[in-house]
């Protein structure tokens, strides 16, 4: 068990203190040196008034002969200790207001401190506040793009710009998320990387395994320590000295990574990446809205050319056995063949009947000699055909329902007259009866019999 040793503490002098304790005896023996004048002067005094000879023994005699130099005696004393005092005042004055000095020049310094740090942090709030704004604009702006090519390209290109890395790439997982492939950076390097159709395998050793599992941004500060975890560019990007790797999160799931690299050892704090969480989210986002978009677009036209392709169909079926032609002329309106219908002239205009993405006919107008076919006059055409291709497939829908109601009441007498007979001859003969009378039909035969496999069945 270690046990702690207290040593003494040995107080040295000041500096300070020193000098104050030298000037006090410089005063201290001021004073005495005056208070010596006094006794001197009056000894002096005293020997010219007694007209004695100046020698040692005339200043014990004027001493004696005086009791008022006696107390001049002890002038040096008093002085010396008056001075003495008053040096002891001046003394805690002066280090008073030396003390009051550094408290203020402290209080000073402190304020500069403080403002330098307000103003450290103001620069700060501000450089991140604009590099939030700036994320936000290119957000948006990339949100409105829908072709992921472009929508990518523009992402590196702004990122780049916003946070200063010397090189921005975008990577995109497969469907098993095993491989990133590489679909957009920012410099010239990258770009042939990306002809190249570079890519890089993940797995839970490497950096592209460990954003895809964790989520988590993965930060080099200085490739030259942490070389092992950078991301394999096949020694085309030399210059990186930093790196910090974003998983771009789309509805929980991380779709690519964005890397971005650095040439000087770079750490970013956390507001600078929470800014570019932000940003590569924002671009996942926008790639899965894209591709949604073009998946839904291309439902869509597959729903519409199934709709052209069964109207067409329906069309056809419906104008099998009718010729369905009309012409007015200044005679009349008269029934014809679609073949009869010739351009006469060059004044002559058609517009097609189109259903849905199917011509189903076609109105054709013969002009006159001084006719003009206007743009308004060709537009209220064209209006006049869509309302008319829209009547007449709601006729044939309407048609067709009241040929599908008369067919299910067909269906519903017969049933019940048949329900009617417990007798199998009488129920067949009825059945044969209820089938015979039906439209179109000449003859009709109901057989019960035990079928035969080798028997051909004529029809």
């Amino acid at each position: 068990m270690n046990q702690t040793v207290i040593k003494p503490t040995v107080q040295t002098p000041s500096p300070m203190v020193d000098q104050q304790k030298l000037i006090t005896i410089r005063w201290t023996l001021f004073g005495v040196a005056i208070g010596v004048i006094f006794p001197i002067v009056g000894t002096i005094i005293e020997i010219i008034d007694h007209k004695l000879p100046f020698l040692w023994a005339s200043i014990g005699s004027a001493q004696s002969a005086d009791p008022l130099l006696w107390i001049i005696d002890i002038a040096p004393l008093i002085l010396g200790l008056t001075f003495y005092a008053f040096e002891q005042q001046e003394a805690r004055l002066r280090v008073a207001n030396q003390q009051l000095q550094e408290i203020v020049q402290k209080e000073r310094a402190l304020q500069n401190n403080l403002e330098q740090r307000v103003q450290e942090r103001t620069n700060q709030l501000s450089q991140e506040s604009e590099m939030l704004r700036s994320s936000t604009l290119i957000a948006r702006s990339i949100s409105e793009l829908q072709d992921i090519p472009a929508l990518l390209d523009k992402a590196v290109r702004s990122a780049s710009d916003l946070f200063g890395f010397y090189h921005v790439a975008i990577y995109l997982f497969d469907e098993e998320r095993r491989m990133a492939f590489l679909q957009a950076a920012s410099t010239d390097i990258g770009k042939k990387m990306m002809d190249d159709g570079f890519y890089i395998e993940g797995n839970p050793k490497n950096v592209i395994g460990y954003v895809s599992e964790q989520n988590k941004p993965y930060i080099i500060a200085d490739t030259n320590d942490e070389n092992k975890g950078r991301l394999k560019s096949e020694g085309r990007l030399e210059l990186t000295r930093s790196q910090i790797v974003i998983p771009l999160t789309a509805r929980g799931k991380v779709t690519g990574i964005m890397d971005c690299q650095s040439e000087e050892p770079r750490t970013p704090d956390q507001n600078e990446t929470e800014i570019l969480q932000s940003l590569a989210d924002q671009i996942a986002i926008s790639v899965d809205n894209a591709r949604l978009l073009d998946e839904t677009q291309a439902f869509v036209n597959e729903l519409e050319s199934l709709t052209t392709q069964h109207m067409g169909d329906v069309w056809k079926r419906y104008l099998a056995n009718r010729g369905l032609a009309y012409q007015y002329t200044p005679s009349g309106i008269k029934l014809i063949t679609s073949g009869q219908v010739k351009i006469k002239n060059k004044k002559s205009m058609q517009v097609p009947l189109r259903l849905r993405g199917r011509d189903i006919g076609m109105i054709t107008f013969q002009g006159k000699e001084t006719a003009q076919w206007t743009a308004s006059a060709k537009d209220l055409v064209e209006k006049i055909a869509s309302q008319v291709v829209l009547a007449l497939d709601n006729s044939r829908l309407l048609e067709e329902t009241r040929q599908h109601a008369i067919r299910q009441q067909t269906i519903n007498e017969i049933s019940t007259r048949l329900s009617r007979s417990l007798d199998t001859d009488t129920l067949l003969q009825a059945a044969a009866r209820e089938l015979g009378s039906l439209p179109e039909v000449a003859e009709v035969s109901v057989v019960i019999e035990s079928i035969d496999e080798n028997k051909q069945v004529s029809k």
